[in-house]
């Protein structure tokens, strides 16, 4: 599951520098001289010493073209891309709270349970908030638990104990 996160993180990262720079391309990139050389500034007609009257490109500011719009579309995107990444990663941890509320609510006498510190016992009574496991028998050592603190019952306290040392 950490790597899924990590994983998401950079996703989510990677989707934000290129919408930024996406959406960077399609601003103006600022006053150019129309020589196209920023330190010589070249004169194109003649020299005027008031505005310019008329929408010619002579003298005047540059006629807005279809590239000085900004474009939208890429970082609508990739929003929805981020959306639908965000509600997968939500999908997924529903899902495992649902099948740990399932497991909790499944507790049952003599069930083989793991606490979340690790201690395995057998349940030995279930009230309705609280386990009480019977942790040794030599001595008849019952721990009480709350519910929310079960962390495996039967084979799936098994298996999360094995996925753990691996």
């Amino acid at each position: 599951m950490l790597r899924r996160t990590c994983f998401s993180v950079m996703a989510i990262g990677l989707l934000a520098c290129w919408t930024a720079a996406a959406y960077a391309q399609s601003q103006p990139s600022g006053t150019e001289a129309p020589g196209g050389d920023d330190e010589t500034p070249a004169l194109t007609g003649p020299a005027s010493t008031g505005p310019s009257e008329g929408t010619g490109g002579q003298g005047g500011a540059p006629a807005k073209t279809k590239s000085d719009k900004p474009n939208w579309s890429l970082p609508l995107i990739m929003i929805g891309g981020i959306l639908l990444l965000y509600l997968w990663m939500g999908r997924s941890r529903r899902k495992q709270e649902s099948k740990r509320r399932e497991m909790l609510a499944a507790i049952k006498k003599g069930d083989k349970a793991t606490s979340i510190g690790g201690i395995i016992g057998t349940v030995v009574e279930v009230r309705e908030d609280e386990v009480i496991m019977k942790i040794d028998d030599t001595n008849n050592v019952r721990v009480h638990l709350a519910r929310w603190a079960v962390r495996g019952v039967g084979e799936e306290a098994k298996k999360e104990d094995t996925a753990e040392k691996k």
